[in-house]
């Protein structure tokens, strides 16, 4: 879907917050080329070149880089992230000289499965129908067989380890559909004492063996349906959304370091 009014009034909110404390960024928002017009690896491609534009063409360091995605934004935003440590036979080859300084994922979409438990246990409180992802998925698929850069989900935890990015945020709703997948992969990519937020109560995953990317934060906004902060303004409702809130949050206290 093209991105909507609300969608760039609300990163254009969180340059403004940004500024509010003395922090000055820059924004490039990504046109790749939607389904059905081009398929995989096509949007995979433009996103690799809207980043060699960005480090090579603007001569912007990647340790000041941070990469944001959401849904199938978010999709590509790890499949750039794979391509770095994996380079995929499908693109272009880009290389850099030290990490990203961030990926901020809003509900990504890390799987084309629709047998997820939370497929079915939210599917009446979220906004994605379940025959319109497999709609798209299959227009983007195009007969082709998945990998580790269409569904980051179905990578193993060693596929991770020499992921090129220092932190990592990481927003979903618990009303969303996708919700389990998005759990998963974040276990995989980082599942030493993840700070997890659901009703302002924090999960213990003291747990877990240490392991790579631990500098991950897994933020779930209580009631809140994929992409909220952009979709609710749809619909009328302008009040902050809680992953809203803590990605600006998040945003201040990473860049202010």
């Amino acid at each position: 879907m093209d991105a909507t009014e609300p969608y760039l009034d609300f990163w254009q909110s969180v340059s403004q917050g940004l500024a509010e404390e003395d922090i000055t960024t820059s924004w490039l928002h990504v046109t790749y080329t939607l389904t059905p017009h081009a398929t995989y690896p096509t949007q995979f491609c433009e996103a690799i070149e809207a980043l060699q534009y960005v480090i090579q063409g603007l001569g912007r360091p990647p340790r000041e880089v941070i990469i944001v995605g959401d849904s199938a934004g978010a999709n590509l935003c790890l499949a750039l992230l794979s391509h770095l440590s994996h380079p995929s036979p499908d693109a272009p080859k880009l290389e850099i000289t030290e990490p990203l300084k961030a990926v901020v994922l809003l509900s990504p979409w890390l799987s084309f499965r629709h047998d997820w438990p939370s497929m079915t246990y939210n599917a009446r409180k979220d906004i994605d129908a379940m025959e319109v992802t497999a709609s798209w998925s299959q227009e983007y698929l195009k007969g082709r067989s998945s990998n580790n850069y269409i569904e980051a989900v179905e990578a193993p935890e060693l596929w991770w380890k020499d992921a090129w990015v220092e932190q990592t945020l990481v927003l979903a709703g618990s009303d969303e559909v996708l919700l389990d997948p998005i759990k998963a992969w974040v276990k995989r990519f980082s599942v030493s004492q993840i700070p997890i937020l659901l009703e302002n109560r924090c999960i213990d995953l003291t747990n877990y063996t240490q392991k790579f990317n631990s500098d991950t934060t897994f933020i779930i906004g209580h009631k809140e349906c994929h992409i909220a902060p952009l979709i609710w303004p749809l619909f009328g409702d302008n009040h902050e959304t809680q992953q809203g809130h803590a990605l600006t949050n998040w945003l201040c206290e990473r860049l202010c370091i």
